[in-house]
């Protein structure tokens, strides 16, 4: 009977104590809902681009385009009434890499044309920089005469799609009791290709690093959509032959899901 008596002590205490937690676990997240429009975890979707490509820090590698879609996972750190910061990871299965090609090139000699033609190359030949549609001065020489005319590179786009993951990021964001807030956010990864990306004997693993600002809304405490800005980095760190890097300024639009 005194046995019974303390089990049943024991499990009213336990409930009592389970009760308590869910109390105060219901009123942090009562208040942390009404108080703050900070999500503790959240999952987002989202899509980038950029259209061109220069020498802004690092990347010499010009006219390339970036496009991509992906997720991101976001579990915040802390919350304060000036601000809040939340770790990041974003993936992108989906990316396209744009390299401005050579594909070959056209000869018109005015005077001979016999000589006159385009000449097409096997295969694109990826260059660091889009190809210039000047015509360029040319001589070709046979064994009776000399002809002078002119020689117009002919050049091109290629899409290679590459996967990425960031796993390595960070957000801070301004006035977490507005609907509308500022932020920073700065992110490292890498990019795998099914070949070298930029150009030939650069590497098909390739690191990444951005940074960026933007503002995000926030329609409910749950939901969201960010507009940002990043300067995107893409090189292989040494790692082949050559390593022009790519430069880009990415503009990127989120949608949120948060709890």
């Amino acid at each position: 009977m005194l046995q019974t008596w303390g089990f049943q002590h024991w499990i009213s205490k336990t409930g009592l104590c389970l009760l308590m937690g869910l109390t105060a676990s219901a009123t942090t997240w009562a208040q942390d809902v009404g108080g703050y429009y900070s999500n503790r975890v959240a999952l987002s979707g989202f899509v980038e681009y950029s259209n061109d490509s220069s020498h802004m820090l690092i990347g010499y590698a010009d006219g390339r385009k970036i496009s991509a879609v992906g997720a991101s996972l976001e579990r915040r750190s802390f919350v304060n009434s000036n601000l809040s910061g939340a770790w990041v990871a974003e993936v992108r299965p989906l990316m396209t890499v744009s390299d401005p090609v050579l594909k070959g090139f056209a000869l018109q000699f005015p005077q001979q044309p016999a000589y006159s033609g385009i000449v097409d190359f096997s295969a694109p030949i990826p260059v660091d920089s889009p190809v210039t549609k000047t015509p360029l001065d040319v001589i070709l020489v046979t064994s009776n005469a000399t002809y002078a005319g002119t020689a117009t590179y002919i050049g091109g786009m290629r899409s290679t799609y590459v996967s990425g993951f960031s796993p390595l990021g960070y957000r801070l964001s301004v006035l977490p009791r507005r609907r509308i807030q500022p932020f920073v956010t700065g992110l490292g990864g890498f990019v795998v290709a099914p070949r070298d990306i930029p150009v030939f004997n650069s590497a098909a693993f390739n690191f990444t690093f951005e940074f960026g600002a933007g503002v995000e809304m926030f329609q409910t405490h749950m939901r969201s959509c960010r507009l940002e800005y990043r300067y995107h980095h893409l090189s292989n760190g040494g790692r082949g032959e050559v390593n022009p890097g790519i430069d880009s300024g990415v503009v990127k639009v989120t949608y949120s899901f948060g709890r």
